[in-house]
Parts: structure tokens; C-alpha cells; sequence
């Protein structure tokens, strides 16, 4: 399924760039795995989040600036087709011919204007299909805005409101927003919303929806009296039920905050994004260490086929990294550069973040700038693989299966 075109493909390995074509010269790369693939999917202006379509091979997204097609009217979210990849994809103009619409709602904002699309990737005992898109919907302006969560058919064709958010006195900080859908059964398979409810309100609210809409509220976010505003909430993951890899926070839903959006004057630097984990029964937030790094996606490692946005390059990749399977079931982050004075200095990447039984740990895995690209925002959506996508709902059954994992 996830054979590509040799001429959209680089190969790095042992240390040394390998390119299939166009021929590229070798160099030294600092990497930590001994073989990454990247090949190049689509082209699509400005792709921000992304979702797998395990039934229909299809990768599903959003824009967060610029028109991602030449439609009128364009939509939202848009898909790239993975069975048609075109041979010439690298160099063709955005949107290549493999990307079209997703939706049949024009878009109701201009600018900056992310719909955080999540999806589902098997059929769950709630109802929710294999496939099916939720993504945040507007309609009005200003202050008078209401929000919806939408609720997509497979393809797209067909979609409905799903649940109404409660909101007020919102505008600016309407893209505040992360969804995920439960594959564990640790949140009854709810679609989990976080979001901020209210502009004056720093602290993230969330909720829980389940099969039929009902929106529950959880808990919210710990108020940081004194403390800079930060920016969006980006990775959200339920982690694994598998308490003997995550201890008592198995099953809990951990959600990052990218990084404070003001780190200078008297609030000084704070070391990357923050992070918290929170207890499916009670609700209750818990407050971790900052990672150190700018994260700006959390997910589960299921295997070894990674999409990933590139922002600034208006091109969505496809990382193949099979030492992946060495450490199924961490969590794999997107990490960004900052750009924020003050903030913590790392390389842009993809780390690997596990708890050691005692305080969470990351990793890099994969130097973004030693493979010669240069992300300047983007996510990631790793593809399950079919012992993954049935392991997840049994505690990561599959562990004893797994090859021997590195220190």
C-alpha cells in the first residue's frame, strides 16, 4: 500500500544520504536510526494538521493560511490521494493533481483559520466509523461566532454538527483548539475537545463527547497565576492502557501546550511546552515539568510510516523509519524550532517521549536540519499498522512481540 515513486523518494542511511533520483551528493548526517525514507505525497499551501484514512489510504488536512486549492468556493480541509501519487509530485505547483477538496461546506474565515481535523481509525463500540473526519466549524463573526464540531462522512460527501461548544466572548483565540478520538476504551471511545472557551479565559476547558453528541465537561487546565499567555494546544493523545509501561497514567489523556507566546520581560523563559496528563474518571489535571522542547504534536508510535506536513514548503512527506517498531506504543512529538527569545534550544525534529517508571524522558529519533530540511511548522500523523490498531483497545497487547527495544 505504501509503495511510491521512485523519483519523489530520498533514502538516508548509515549516516550517508542516498537519493534514488534526482541525484543528490552524500553527506554526513547525525541521525539516530540507521535508515530513513522520505518521499514527497503532495503538495498542498501551507498543510497544517493531518489525519490517516486507514480504509481509504487517503491522508486529510488543513490550512491555516492561503487558499489550499483554486476552487470556488475552496473548503477547510482538503485530501491528498495516496493510491495516485503523480511521478512529478515534487515539482509541482501547489495543489498538486492528487489533492482535492474534503467537505462540501465553503470555508467560513479568512487568515489564519485551523479546524484541528481528528479522526477515526477503526470502527469503535460507539458508533464512530473507520474513517469518519470531526473538525471545528464557524459560522458567524466576531464575538457572535458559533462553534461547532463537525462530523464528516468517509469521503467527505456528507456531514452534520455534532455537538455545539459553549462558548462566549470568543474571537481571537478561536484556533485555541485540539481533538482527539479514544481508540483505547479509557475514555469510553469519546471524541475528547479541548478548547478555549472564552478570550479572557487563559486555561484550556475539556470535554468529552460521546457516539450520539452528548457533550460532558471534564476539567480544566490548571490557571498559571503570574504566568505568560501561552499558544495553542496542538498534541493531544490518549496514552496507551498498559500500565506497565506508563504506570498509573495509563489510560490518561496527555495534552501539551506548544509554548508560552510571551517569554520575555518579567516572566522570563520557560523551558519549552508544558505538559499534562488527565485522569479519565476524575478529571483531574496534572501538572509535569516542561519538556524542554517546543512540541507541536503528541501521538502514539502504532508503526512505521509517519506523514508529515511541512509548513513552509507547502508539501506533505512521508517519513519510512522501520526502527519505529522498536518503540511502539511511546509517544513520537513533533518538535519545532521556537523563535521565541529566551525560549529552549533543540533541533527541530522527531523525539521520542516514554515514562522510565519514575519522570517522563525524550529522545530525539530523527534530526530534521542533518536530512537537509528545514521545517518551519508542521504535524505529523503515523499510519497504524492492523496489530497496533487492535492493540490499542487490550493494553498494547503486542508488546511482547515487539523487537528488542533500545535504551
Amino acid at each position: 500500500m505504501h509503495q511510491v515513486n521512485l523519483l519523489n523518494r530520498k533514502v538516508y542511511k548509515a549516516g550517508v544520504m542516498l537519493a534514488m533520483a534526482p541525484l543528490l551528493a552524500a553527506a554526513n548526517l547525525s541521525i539516530v536510526f540507521a535508515q530513513v525514507t522520505v518521499t514527497d505525497v503532495g503538495r498542498v499551501k501551507n498543510p497544517y494538521s493531518l489525519v490517516y484514512q486507514p480504509g481509504r489510504h487517503r491522508i486529510v488536512g488543513d490550512t491555516v493560511a492561503g487558499a489550499p486549492q483554486a476552487t470556488t468556493p475552496d473548503r477547510d480541509l482538503w485530501q491528498i490521494d495516496l493510491n495516485n501519487i503523480p511521478p512529478d509530485v515534487s515539482s509541482q505547483t501547489a495543489p498538486s493533481s492528487n489533492v482535492f477538496d474534503f467537505g462540501d461546506l465553503a470555508r467560513t474565515r479568512t487568515g489564519w483559520r485551523r479546524v484541528a481535523p481528528t479522526g477515526v481509525q477503526r470502527n469503535l463500540p460507539n458508533g464512530f466509523i473507520q474513517d469518519e473526519i470531526f473538525a471545528l466549524r464557524r459560522e458567524g463573526t466576531g464575538t457572535a461566532t458559533t462553534y461547532h464540531i463537525r462530523r464528516y462522512s468517509p469521503d467527505g460527501t456528507s456531514s452534520s454538527n455534532f455537538v455545539n461548544l459553549p462558548t462566549t466572548n470568543l474571537a481571537t483565540n478561536a484556533d485555541n483548539l485540539a481533538l482527539h478520538v479514544d481508540h483505547t476504551g479509557a475514555w469510553n471511545y469519546d471524541l475528547l475537545i479541548a478548547f478555549q472557551p472564552d478570550d479572557s479565559i487563559q486555561s484550556v476547558h475539556l470535554y468529552r463527547a460521546d457516539g450520539f453528541g452528548n457533550l460532558t465537561f471534564v476539567g480544566a487546565e490548571p490557571v498559571r497565576t503570574g504566568a505568560p499567555p501561552l499558544s495553542q494546544v496542538r498534541g493531544m493523545t490518549v496514552l496507551p492502557n498498559d500500565p506497565a509501561k506508563y504506570g498509573s497514567y495509563a489510560g490518561h489523556l496527555l495534552m501539551l501546550r506548544e509554548e508560552p507566546s510571551v517569554t520575555s520581560g518579567s516572566y522570563g523563559a520557560i523551558p519549552g511546552s508544558l505538559m499534562y496528563t488527565v485522569d479519565p474518571v476524575s478529571g483531574t489535571f496534572t501538572t509535569h515539568s516542561p519538556l524542554g522542547l517546543r512540541a507541536a504534536v503528541a501521538t502514539v508510535i502504532t508503526g512505521r510510516f509517519v506523514y508529515v506536513s511541512d509548513w513552509g514548503a507547502s508539501t506533505v512527506r512521508l517519513f519510512e523509519i522501520p526502527d519505529l517498531e522498536d518503540y511502539l506504543g511511546d509517544i513520537l512529538l513533533g518538535v519545532t524550532d521556537s523563535g521565541y527569545a529566551g525560549a529552549a534550544t533543540h533541533s527541530p525534529g522527531l523525539y521520542r517521549l516514554y515514562w522510565d517508571g519514575s519522570s517522563w524522558q525524550t529522545q530525539m529519533l530523527v534530526d530534521f536540519a542533518a536530512l537537509g530540511y528545514g521545517f518551519k511548522d508542521f504535524s505529523v500523523t503515523v499510519v497504524p499498522e492492523p496489530a497496533s490498531l487492535l492493540a490499542l483497545s487490550g493494553g498494547l497487547a503486542f508488546v511482547a512481540l515487539r523487537k528488542r527495544r533500545k535504551a
